[in-house]
């Protein structure tokens, strides 16, 4: 008797346990999702959005330089001088903005390595452009076609390889929810078996408690 009752006592306290569990899981659920979705948009989005604007703004740069290199105008010259500069500006913007975001050290390391490499290039183009204030169109094509053109594309690499960490952590961390998603989904299906299981189970065992009980009773007599 005392046996039986501490049987169903167990059980009902594990029920209780795991109700309680089933419970609250979409809560827990529902936190750590908006966790994820939080780091995603805080951190992975945010680099892919200002790494990407970064890279068009370096584009447009490019192009505007190769203008002021193959113009012979001083004025139409001038004009895109001042548009290198209000592009270099937002560039600058743009990068200010996307450190603030980074916090690992394989971005960091990426970001170090773009900003030395922006370093490069334009220290070279400002070179360039002094020659070709100077007259000297000559040896201002010299060196932006042997030492600019070199350094901007590796400038372009490092940017690019800027973007594609974003994207891996991007991705790597929609792969992290999906998972735990999968899992808890498993989860609540094997609770849901266990209280189906659980609902004819526990009142056979009392029937059957019952009887075994009775059928003492009559032995006694």
């Amino acid at each position: 008797m005392k046996m039986g009752t501490l049987r169903l006592t167990a059980w009902g306290t594990l029920a209780v346990v795991i109700l309680l569990a089933v419970a609250t899981s979409p809560f827990w659920t529902v936190m750590f999702i908006r966790q994820q979705a939080t780091r995603m948009v805080d951190d992975s989005l945010v680099g892919l959005t200002t790494s990407g604007l970064a890279n068009l703004s370096i584009a447009e740069s490019f192009l505007e330089t190769s203008l002021v290199v193959s113009t012979t105008d001083p004025a139409t010259r001038d004009r895109n001088l001042e548009q290198i500069t209000a592009i270099m500006h937002r560039t600058d913007q743009q990068l200010d903005a996307y450190r603030v975001a980074i916090d690992d050290a394989t971005d960091r390391q990426n970001y170090e390595q773009l900003l030395e490499r922006r370093a490069q290039f334009r220290e070279t183009r400002g070179k360039v452009f002094e020659l070709l204030k100077q007259g000297k169109r000559d040896e201002a094509l010299q060196l932006y076609n042997s030492k600019g053109l070199q350094e901007f594309h590796r400038y372009l690499e490092a940017l690019d390889r800027l973007v594609q960490y974003n994207v891996d952590d991007a991705k790597a961390a929609g792969e992290k929810v999906t998972r735990w998603c999968n899992f808890l989904l498993i989860i609540q299906g094997v609770l849901v078996v266990f209280f189906f299981v659980y609902a004819f189970y526990v009142p056979l065992l009392a029937f059957l408690e019952r009887v075994t009980t009775r059928q003492d009773v009559v032995e006694d007599i």
